[in-house]
This record gives C-alpha cells, sequence and structure tokens, in this order.
C-alpha cells in the first residue's frame, strides 16, 4: 500500500497529503496550501521524488505553497476545469479575505474533468468529479489492491 501523510498548514489549519510509493519513492501531494518549506522538507526527508500536485479545488487555503513547490520540483499542477478561474483569481480571493502576503495565481499544467486515472508509482486514483463546495471539486479515490486499477 502506498504510505499516506497529513500535515496540518496555514492560518486555516488545511490538510495537506503526501502519498508516496514505498517502492518506485514517486509522490504526489494533496492540497499544499501553505508552509512551503516544510512539505518540502517532507518530501526530502521521506526521500521521494514529487511526480504531481493534485489540487482537490481553487480556494486560496488549498493551494498557498503551489507556486513553491512546482517551482523546487518541477512537478505539474492538476486541478478541475470548473475551478479555473478560482485557482488563477487567488489574490482576489486573498483580496476579499482582508489577507496580506503574496499570494499567487495558480495556473494548472493539466485540467481534469473527472473520470480521469491519475498515477504516481505503481499507484492509480481516479478522479471523482464532486462539486458543491466549489464547481470544481474533486476526490481522488483508491479502489484497493497493490497497484489496483479502479
Amino acid at each position: 500500500m502506498f504510505a499516506i501523510e497529513q500535515r496540518v498548514v496555514g492560518p486555516f489549519g488545511v490538510s495537506a497529503w503526501l502519498l508516496s510509493c514505498p517502492e518506485t519513492r514517486e509522490a504526489v501531494f494533496i492540497d499544499p496550501g501553505d508552509e512551503a518549506p516544510r512539505l518540502l522538507a517532507l518530501a526530502r526527508e521521506r526521500k521521494v521524488l514529487l511526480k504531481s500536485i493534485w489540487l482537490t479545488h481553487g480556494h486560496l487555503d488549498h493551494l498557498g505553497a503551489v507556486d513553491a513547490l512546482r517551482r523546487e520540483s518541477g512537478a505539474p499542477v492538476l486541478h478541475h476545469r470548473s475551478d479555473r478561474t478560482l485557482a488563477e483569481h487567488v489574490p482576489a480571493q486573498a483580496q476579499l479575505l482582508g489577507l496580506g502576503g503574496d499570494w499567487k495565481p495558480v495556473r494548472a499544467d493539466q485540467l481534469l474533468s473527472g473520470g480521469e486515472t491519475l498515477a504516481f508509482g505503481k499507484y492509480r486514483l481516479s478522479v471523482l468529479h464532486t462539486p458543491g463546495h466549489t464547481p470544481g471539486c474533486c476526490c481522488f479515490y483508491y479502489a484497493s489492491g497493490e497497484g489496483g486499477k479502479p
């Protein structure tokens, strides 16, 4: 089974998740909301290669560390196409909430629709489009079994 580690980050207390394959050392971050140096340190400590960054939705509290993680690792960012506007307007979200800081727009390297299969190491997860919290909310579903197809 892949390893799952959670870190609660940022002023909103958002869960950032590191999923990694113990055999290949490939990993993904899900919702790296803040504290990029801490998240990068976790990946280094685990000696994993960050293959991609997956976002469950486009609210700023879930993507504050995306820019730094992408810059450091070269990992592509994936999120649902219906949250493109939200993610690209993170500075406006911060302004509406009265937050200071240097918030960056997040532009996806791959826009998801739902139904895709995403991979890291020998594991495959399905993208489930679950709109509600935002138009582009997604869940990442793992069926079960070693490398099992969802």
